[in-house]
């Protein structure tokens, strides 16, 4: 018989820091593949609500968020600094990627 594999689960929520810091700490986790900024420049929010889980398949990645309005960002500079080479595919249940 054979064994059962577990696949490594990351969870992010910022429900659990405190408001004022939600924004900044989402945007640090975020990070890792993204510039995080407001869709239409503004202010940064407050009391931010957004969630990510991530797991790790080894050659692939799937994850599921939720969040706010919020806008992705990833310029060619970034893509040269990070040398992260992926294929990101986006389903939207509620909401757009586009501007």
């Amino acid at each position: 018989m054979s064994e059962t594999v577990q696949v490594p689960i990351s969870h992010f929520d910022t429900a659990s820091i405190e408001p004022d810091l939600r924004f900044d700490a989402w945007q640090e986790n975020i990070g890792v593949f993204f510039d995080l900024a407001m869709p239409d420049g503004g202010k940064q929010p407050t009391n931010v609500h957004a969630q990510i889980d991530v797991c790790n398949l080894g050659n692939a990645v799937f994850g599921v968020t939720r969040s706010q309005t919020q806008r992705f960002t990833r310029n060619t500079r970034r893509v040269i600094q990070d040398d992260m080479d992926h294929i990101l595919v986006q389903l939207f249940l509620k909401g757009s990627g586009g501007p």
